[in-house]
């Protein structure tokens, strides 16, 4: 891929669930838009999402921290564009709905830029500050 050097550092985002296409579309936006604008943000040299492996999202970058911030950030669009489709009436699936409604007071409390802390149990997320 372009603009991954060799000495990048790898990660991967598991999803707890498969994210129904809509809002996949969404999540990555328009031409990938906001992967984009995570990129660029985090500083990081690439996300990637592929259909062949819906739970995961790979992220090659410069350091752990940078990668931290963009998975930070790729988790609070996942909310947003959830918490957009419920709150508009919009179809989203069971896990989505779950996941949403699990998490709902943990993302609405955050402020602007904060930083999500997470490890993985039983290949669920589990945030934290």
């Amino acid at each position: 891929m372009n603009g991954i050097r060799e000495d990048s550092l790898y990660a991967i985002m598991y999803l707890p669930f498969a994210l129904s296409l809509d809002v996949v579309r969404q999540y990555v936006g328009k031409d990938g838009f906001y992967f984009k604008k995570t990129t660029s943000d985090a500083d990081v040299y690439c996300i990637w999402h592929s259909i062949d492996n819906p739970r995961q999202i790979e992220i090659w970058g410069k350091s752990n921290q940078r990668i931290d911030q963009a998975i930070s950030r790729l988790w609070k669009r996942l909310f947003v564009v959830i918490n957009r489709r419920v709150e508009n009436n919009q179809e989203v699936n069971n896990h989505e709905y779950a996941w949403w409604h699990e998490n709902f007071q943990f993302f609405a409390d955050l402020r602007p830029r904060q930083i999500i802390r997470f490890h993985y149990s039983d290949a669920d997320p589990q945030f934290s500050l």
